[in-house]
């Protein structure tokens, strides 16, 4: 007798496939941004900060994960926030906060930092797909944008805030995601922690704050009287979080904030500053030489705010009554043309910020575009940023291959000696005492990366500017800027310490501190 066996079942489930994928989306940055550095002959374990923005964030996180909130001041020109409690700089004690905690857990080192954006793009990508509902397809497309996505993959292997940033981004991504579904219906958890997100996001970086009045609108009812409510209540969390970063963060350079100072001394002055800065800034946007990834993003959001723009008329015209596609439209319409808008009117264009703060919201609208299975357009900027991949390449290797070199003498000259001339002081009377004074200049290059933890930065752009005060008691000088500060009326008296890379470290014996002397 003949016995008829059952095909075998395969091994791999629909679940556990849209699982591997879903994994496969979570590695997809790190794993292209890691085959991009080893390919060209580098070891992920050679990275060092070189920016000074870069330098600046490590310092600091290095700082609270050794001393949370005891250490000394990260500022420019001395200039201290109001919040007696924090003493980091602009953008406030919560980054460092953030990825120093994570630190005292996993351990420090110059390459931490890499994993730590590894682990959080991964995290979020995956609290994208879980929220946004993706099936395979959707998948698949997710995996290839983040594959070809330059905005990302230039800055997640470097010690730049803008990795932080992107998941900011996919987070808000995911619950936009939710409330272009559910609208009016939306779960009032999921209100709190959008509300509570965009509040934290902009804390940090004030042009999360756009997307205040949008979440209101998407999660709310839609009457006259509500959308006064939500206009008002938007105006309101964004002055919130103007006076919770202008308390927690010390002053300096914010052109947000610049311009609030010019609307503050009239009105006539704010919208002459405003009409000026917003000329200035829109020839930089499209005529400025830019390196060749920020033009094409430049050129890839301009065409998609015009098509937009174009569908959203047809859509007025034709007066659809289908509201969730206005509803999308709209969104992408005043996430991409409102942003952009307020870059030229608040930032200064072809600086490389402002192709990084586009870059966050190009990634929300990107993602939720697969969310809604808007297929041909992800399609298209998947294909411009494949054609151009020589131009990432060729920024690839100015941005980000620059920072890994098995060469770290220069830090680690400057760490030696610094564990000798710049002890950190718990018990210091105060934060100045834990504070190292240096020319912006200083801040380039892998040096400052060996500063003790707990050792703050101030930093100054011109060494005779009256606003300083010369409160920190260690300063580090060229030649040059020693000669400048010591010919001023109000010369600090310094005693030099020892002889570093061309410069030399200074003990500051006017500063208010127990070793020095008056």
């Amino acid at each position: 007798m003949t016995t008829i066996q059952a095909p075998p079942k395969s091994m791999i489930t629909p679940q556990l496939k849209r699982w591997l994928l879903i994994l496969t989306v979570a590695i997809t940055p790190s794993l292209v941004s890691y085959f991009l550095i080893t390919s060209q002959g580098y070891q992920v374990t050679d990275f060092m900060p070189r920016w000074n923005d870069e330098v600046s964030y490590w310092n600091q996180i290095n700082t609270f994960r050794e001393v949370g909130l005891n250490g000394g001041y990260f500022t420019i020109n001395e200039l201290e926030p109001p919040a007696q409690f924090t003493h980091f700089y602009t953008y406030g004690p919560w980054f460092p906060a953030i990825y120093g905690t994570i630190a005292r857990i996993i351990g420090w080192n110059s390459t931490t930092i890499l994993v730590i954006n590894t682990m959080l793009i991964g995290l979020a990508l995956v609290i994208f797909c879980i929220a946004a509902q993706l099936n395979s397809r959707q998948l698949v497309l997710t995996i290839l944008l983040l594959a070809s996505m330059w905005g990302l993959l230039l800055y997640l292997f470097t010690g730049m805030q803008e990795a932080y940033q992107q998941v900011i981004a996919i987070l808000l991504a995911s619950l936009f995601a939710i409330a272009l579904r559910e609208r009016e219906k939306t779960r009032l958890r999921y209100k709190v922690i959008g509300l509570l997100l965009i509040v934290f996001a902009a804390v940090m970086r004030l042009s999360w704050a756009i997307l205040f009045l949008p979440f209101f609108v998407l999660t709310g009812k839609k009457t006259v009287l509500r959308w006064i409510g939500y206009i008002i209540a938007a105006i309101a969390a964004t002055l919130l979080v103007i006076v919770i970063a202008n308390y927690t963060g010390a002053p300096g350079n914010n052109s947000v904030f610049d311009m609030v100072s010019a609307f503050q001394v009239s009105i006539g002055a704010g919208l002459d500053y405003f009409t000026r800065y917003l000329a200035h800034n829109l020839g930089r946007l499209l005529f400025l030489p830019k390196p060749g990834t920020d033009v094409l993003q430049t050129y890839q959001i301009i065409v998609l705010i015009v098509g937009i723009a174009a569908f959203a008329l047809q859509l007025f015209i034709h007066r659809k009554k289908t509201s969730n596609p206005t509803s999308e439209v709209l969104f992408h319409l005043y996430n991409l043309g409102v942003t952009v808008i307020a870059a030229c009117s608040l930032y200064l264009i072809g600086t490389g910020g402002d192709y990084r703060l586009l870059a966050c919201h190009f990634m929300i609208t990107l993602l939720i575009m697969i969310a809604y299975k808007r297929y041909r357009l992800v399609l298209m900027i998947i294909f411009t940023n494949l054609v151009f991949v020589t131009v990432f390449l060729g920024d690839f290797r100015d941005y980000t291959l620059s920072k890994f070199s098995a060469d770290h003498s220069t830090y680690t000259t400057f760490k030696q000696a610094a564990e000798t001339y710049l002890p950190y002081d718990p018990k210091a009377p105060n934060a100045w005492c834990n504070t190292l004074l240096i020319a912006v200049q200083d801040y380039d290059g892998t040096t400052l990366v060996g500063t003790p933890a707990g050792i703050g930065i101030s930093f100054f752009k011109n060494p005779e500017n009256p606003i300083l005060k010369f409160k920190s008691h260690y300063l580090f000088l060229s030649t040059e800027n020693y000669n400048l500060i010591s010919q001023r009326p109000d010369a600090p008296k310094l005693t030099p310490l020892t002889s570093l890379l061309d410069r030399i470290l200074y003990l500051n014996q006017s500063a208010d501190c127990p070793t020095s002397t008056s």
